[in-house]
């Protein structure tokens, strides 16, 4: 709907000589619960990263190899956390909350979560955004109120890799 161009990495472009060439064609990089990752892919997505660019990562992205074999440690080395504690998975009716200054949306406060909640060990140094509301009443509008306080967890993690970033 912003009209922004995007485009697809396809597993044949990923095995490229020439990978990392092609993602710095990108000024932001999205992997969207990419769980199973290849070492030669984490490699040039963290050298894209301290190379200067920009990657939003959700999920268990990276968790497993390219063969669905769960990993010891995450395939990337740039992600702005050192370890997955928990995931939720029942989080129907959570949702993030916008702090002051956080985000410009004037007219929201909140962000229906919804779904899984991966909660992690944050790296000293990095930038917290939004708090998670966890699960609440959910009915007709007269029955639906915030019961339970807003946790110290954050919604989105923001961290440096040399001379890039990684939410």
């Amino acid at each position: 709907e912003s009209g922004l161009a995007f485009d697809l990495v396809s597993d044949r472009i990923a095995g490229a000589d020439d990978f990392l060439g092609q993602l710095k064609r990108y000024d932001v990089i999205v992997l969207a619960d990419i769980t199973c990752l290849g070492d030669n892919e984490a490699a040039a997505l963290d050298r894209y990263v301290a190379e200067g660019g920009n990657l939003v990562v959700t999920g268990k992205t990276g968790a497993l190899t390219e063969f669905g074999d769960r990993r010891p440690t995450n395939a990337l080395k740039s992600l702005p956390f050192t370890r997955v504690k928990e995931v939720k998975r029942s989080m129907f009716a959570a949702y993030l909350r916008i702090g002051p200054g956080e985000m410009d949306f004037p007219k929201t406060r909140l962000i229906l979560l919804d779904g899984v909640y991966v909660d992690v060990e944050a790296k000293p140094g990095v930038e917290t955004l939004l708090r998670v509301e966890p699960p609440q009443r959910f009915g007709p509008p007269e029955l639906s109120f915030p019961q339970v306080p807003t946790s110290s967890d954050p919604g989105v993690i923001i961290g440096s890799y040399e001379t890039g970033k990684v939410a």
